[in-house]
């Protein structure tokens, strides 16, 4: 299966195992058991509605399969694993995302829903990654 996204813009992101991260807040294990890793080349891709990583990322921080989604890809349809959430941190913000599993091979992938969440936009013109320009960079969210 070929998985074609375009895009040019990469950030760096924090992902660290929710579970992990729970557990540790609660009390029933240190900080230094938190599961995560370190990504440098995440592709901002706002047309993928989500947060999708390769296999081997996904088995490092031994994420749990939820389930399955059928998905819309350049070359069709396909189906791909979801599994339990993340917690993503970008640009000093963070968000708590589940995981759809992409073969190794495809680059990390940051869609729009945890763009959304992390309240960052796409600067097409600079090609980076920045603060909503209409909540003047800070992150926000919306409660109606």
């Amino acid at each position: 299966m070929e998985i074609a996204v375009r895009g040019n813009v990469l950030v760096a992101a924090k992902v660290e195992n929710l579970g992990d991260v729970l557990n540790c807040a609660r009390g029933l294990f240190g900080p230094e058991l938190i599961r995560s890793v370190q990504l440098s080349g995440v592709l901002v891709a706002p047309k993928t509605s989500c947060f999708a990583m390769p296999s081997r990322f996904v088995k490092q921080l031994k994420l749990q399969r939820l389930g399955t989604r059928k998905a819309r890809t350049g070359s069709g349809f396909a189906f791909f694993g979801i599994y339990e959430p993340i917690r993503l941190s970008v640009l000093d913000r963070d968000c708590c995302v589940d995981v759809i599993k992409v073969p190794d091979g495809c680059p990390v992938l940051l869609g729009r829903l945890p763009l959304h969440l992390l309240d960052l936009t796409l600067d097409e013109d600079n090609n980076r990654l920045t603060g909503n320009p209409e909540h003047d960079g800070h992150p926000m969210i919306d409660v109606f």
